[in-house]
């Protein structure tokens, strides 16, 4: 069977432009004289929609689709995903309310392919992911509520006068280890020809090596003759967490051997039977949040609006504005600083020379008479008593004129805060914490400083200072000019850049609480992670004491900070534990001697 892997863009919760793709990538494949095309999971609806999925016109809207994209098939199948109802009476949500089914579809000759025991009913979702970003069980029923003789009867349709006999599961079915169900399993012994999987995958840090790594494992033990792995690509989110979808779909053998391979990029293509893409580029992360830039910039604003960046002069401001010009072009930027008595001139000259080599609108605001205008109106001084409440009016003085040039030139703010300072909350609520998007929010500071380099690279120029750019030696970072907030004399941050950032991804990688490991780890002078022991050496953390003091510091900065996270804007998501919707959090304090400490 010669098949085209339709590496389709969803644009989530716009049908009628998916359907125009669709039609668009078949009649591709129809010239090119493919067998059989496969989309990816939901490509109608989109997948990440929250609770859209509750408005029954939507949803009745959505499935009508599924007759215009069978009146298609002529001369072609078509595999796809899209959502079904009422497919038998008896099934409900456990909710009450009427039935959606996240489904696999097969089309022929313009009409729906029969199983071979001839049932018409498509394939239904069975493992329905309910962690992480994922609500399934929310909305979708799942196809375990039918029998197996229904669900796992193969598809039989016809491919150059002959039978072929097909198997089709969506996406979460593959990942079965930790369900009491096994859709691939029982695939496998239907004696198949072909064997789908329709997927919406979001795309995280080396997701995509442990996708292809998981499928051809099951492609070997279960001896499948033709694994046909379809993954969508293009932007989605859920309110708190922006997520792209990286496509990697590929065709693979029963011996794990690939022999046919979309690229692992963001972007849409059509791939034929037999045809070997590579991945483009290395620097996966960089791409993610590129795309993502230029994705939400085109659903939300339409490319219409000025995208404001308070450009300090440090790293972070300086990476954001960087990723922001390759994602969306000097021309739609403009870079604010906003000195005050405390802005050093090295962080000055490092905003100004950025903004010069980007080729990006330089304005400058002095901060300095709306502090003292501040401070005269609330009677505030500069002793001790008085010095962290005017920190934080310096941050939010910027806010605020961020926000009204925002106004001005009608334009949106970039939030530039990194994971590790949002995760520790430092930060100033409704200061540097506002903007329409968090681009480095699920960024460690150590992968900040790894996007700089990658990004001087890719302009072949020094858009980001070298000042910025620590150097990793056995004694630590060596900086030329430290990260500081600048709102005092001689001010540092509290960090320790590299093993916080080690902590903070432990603390909120799914599955979470990892630090326990580390206790014990430390606890018995059994360090067995290399970089744990490196960052507890560089730091003078190999103590007992020394290690659970700055941890327990570490631990109640993050659950004090949650106030401010939960109000922050969207951010997008790298890692396995995103702030946001990925990481799910509430308020209060938990007990440190749950950790034994």
């Amino acid at each position: 069977m010669n098949i085209a892997l339709a590496q389709m863009e969803v644009i989530a919760k716009q049908p009628s432009k998916n359907f125009e793709t669709m039609k668009k990538m078949i009649q591709q494949a129809k010239d090119n004289h493919v067998d059989c095309i496969v989309f990816g999971e939901l490509v109608i609806s989109g997948y990440l929609i929250g609770d859209t999925w509750f408005n029954d016109a939507f949803v009745s809207t959505c499935e009508s689709y599924n007759d215009e994209i069978v009146k298609l098939a002529d001369g072609i199948i078509i595999v796809w995903g899209n959502i079904a109802t009422n497919l038998k009476k008896d099934c409900t949500h456990h909710s009450g309310r009427m039935a959606i089914y996240n489904c696999g579809f097969v089309a022929q000759n313009k009409t729906f392919v029969n199983r071979e025991n001839g049932s018409s009913l498509p394939y239904i979702k069975h493992l329905l992911p309910n962690y992480r970003i994922f609500d399934d069980e929310r909305y979708f029923v799942s196809g375990q509520q039918l029998s197996k003789q229904d669900m796992f009867s193969p598809f039989v349709v016809m491919v150059q006068g002959q039978p072929q006999k097909v198997g089709l599961e969506v996406c979460e079915d593959l990942w079965d280890e930790h369900y009491q169900s096994n859709p691939t399993q029982n695939w496998a012994t239907q004696n198949l020809d072909v064997l789908i999987n329709v997927s919406s995958s979001p795309w995280s840090n080396n997701k995509e090596k442990a996708r292809v790594r998981h499928a051809l494992n099951k492609s070997k033990r279960y001896q499948i003759k033709t694994f046909v792995y379809v993954n969508v690509v293009g932007m989605q989110n859920t309110g708190k967490n922006v997520v792209v979808f990286d496509g990697g779909s590929f065709i693979c053998n029963h011996n794990g051997e690939i022999t046919t391979q979309s690229n692992d990029s963001f972007y849409q293509e059509l791939t034929l039977s037999h045809q070997m893409h590579k991945a483009i580029t290395n620097n996966k992360m960089m791409d993610a949040i590129v795309y993502a830039i230029k994705a939400f910039d085109q659903q939300m604003f339409q490319q219409s609006k000025k995208w404001i960046v308070g450009l300090s002069g440090g790293i972070d401001s300086t990476v954001s504005i960087a990723l922001l010009s390759k994602a969306l072009g000097s021309h739609r930027i403009i870079a604010v600083n906003m000195p005050s008595k405390y802005n050093q001139s090295i962080s000055i000259n490092n905003a100004k020379q950025t903004a010069k080599n980007l080729n990006i609108e330089y304005v400058e605001h002095s901060i300095e008479k709306l502090v003292e205008a501040t401070k005269n109106t609330l009677s505030l001084n500069d002793s001790k008593e008085h010095e962290f409440i005017l920190e934080n009016v310096q941050a939010r003085v910027r806010g605020h004129l961020l926000s009204t040039l925002a106004a001005l030139r009608n334009g949106v703010i970039v939030n530039n805060g990194n994971k590790v300072e949002t995760a520790l909350g430092y930060c100033t609520l409704y200061g540097d914490t506002i903007g329409a998007l968090s681009p480095l929010g699920d960024c460690t500071k150590m992968q900040v400083f790894e996007l700089a380099k990658q990004l001087n690279e890719y302009f072949e120029n020094e858009i980001i200072p070298i000042n910025l750019i620590p150097t990793e030696t056995e004694h630590g970072l060596e900086f030329d000019f430290m990260p500081s907030a600048e709102l005092k004399e001689n001010q540092q941050d509290p960090m320790k850049w590299g093993y916080h950032d080690y902590l903070i991804e432990k603390i909120t990688e799914y599955p979470t609480y990892e630090i326990q490991d580390i206790i014990q780890q430390v606890k018995t002078n059994n360090v067995i992670d290399s970089n744990l022991k490196k960052w507890l050496e560089i730091y003078n953390l190999t103590t007992y004491n020394d290690f659970i003091n700055d941890l327990k510091w570490v631990l109640r900065q993050v659950e004090l900070g949650v106030f401010k996270r939960i109000q922050m804007p969207p951010i997008v998501l790298v890692s396995r534990g995103a702030f946001g919707s990925d990481l799910r959090e509430n308020q209060g304090l938990t007990s440190l001697e749950i950790f034994d400490i």
